[in-house]
């Protein structure tokens, strides 16, 4: 793998974390300014997984092993689960 692949794997997974980091801000300002709890932390170690699971790939140590096909399954059912739970909690009515 060239030295540009391995920078552009890095930088997409790099960027999905960004991503994150911005639901991660959007959650956190719900949460204060509704006093309601919505675990929003919960999307930093998720963002963390994915960035690691990024630099693994990108370094050539597991392109198709288990440990980052494991942390990109992980990762990835994680983070569908609490933008699920987020898209809920920020749509629903209150009577």
């Amino acid at each position: 793998m060239e030295i540009f692949e391995r920078v552009l794997i890095f930088a997409a997974f790099a960027a999905f974390t960004l991503l994150l980091g911005f639901v991660f801000l959007i959650a956190r300002f719900y949460e204060i300014k509704a006093r309601e709890k919505i675990f929003a932390r919960a999307f930093l170690p998720l963002a963390l997984l994915f960035l690691f699971a990024g630099g693994w790939l990108a370094l050539g140590l597991g392109a198709g092993d288990a440990v980052s096909d494991a942390l990109l399954i992980v990762a990835g059912v994680g983070t569908l689960g609490m933008d699920y739970f987020l898209f809920n909690r920020l749509t629903r009515r209150r009577s």
